[in-house]
């Protein structure tokens, strides 16, 4: 059993896997996702990453770029790995305070937007009208392409039922992040309709 001892976001966490596999399949797994503009192709080098360890050598690619990227290394055996990320990512949330004129039917309501990019959204007091949270977050689903037209690629080519995983927990984790409160009603918009 080999073990990968991943430095991401300020967190440690030591995984331990059998055989040899690539890095972006250990890390997807476990749920650390790097962006992934291109795909996984191999062509942004946007998932950069230190390496030290029993590691595949660098391919053409990975020397193009000029570091190692976890779309294309190879784990063989123990290894440290630091993930690169460029701090947090800026997210507009701002939102007026404007007051509702026909709120939704119950107690709280949520307006969600699902986006290319981000996914924002805003919890409602709804006998009020008012807006009482608001939040957004990177939509996952760029670590598997960074458009609309790779997403769709992806999810012909049988990766349907994981980008909507993606995008239903993250919609499940931002809303249990903005309040306690049970949403009784909600609307979602998205682009891809």
């Amino acid at each position: 059993m080999a073990r990968l001892t991943i430095h991401y976001n300020g967190m440690t966490r030591v995984i331990e896997f059998e055989g040899q596999k690539r890095l972006d399949d250990i890390l997807i797994s476990n749920g650390m996702r790097s962006p992934h503009p291109c795909g996984g192709m191999g062509r942004c080098g946007k998932c950069r990453v230190e390496l030290k360890g029993a590691v595949s050598q660098p391919d053409k690619v990975e020397a193009r770029f000029g570091a190692r990227l976890s779309c294309r290394a190879i784990i063989l055996g123990d290894v440290e790995v630091t993930v690169l990320t460029d701090g947090a990512p800026k997210i507009e949330t701002a939102t007026s305070n404007a007051v509702l004129k026909s709120p939704m039917a119950g107690n709280y309501g949520a307006a969600v937007d699902i986006g290319t990019t981000t996914i924002a959204a805003k919890v409602f007091d709804l006998a009020k009208g008012e807006c009482i949270a608001t939040g957004a977050v990177l939509n996952p689903q760029i670590s598997v392409a960074a458009d609309v037209i790779g997403r769709m690629d992806a999810a012909q080519n049988g990766r349907a039922d994981e980008l909507k995983d993606m995008v239903r927990q993250a919609v499940e984790d931002l809303l249990a992040g903005l309040t306690d409160k049970i949403i009784e009603s909600a609307v979602v918009t998205d682009n891809y309709s």
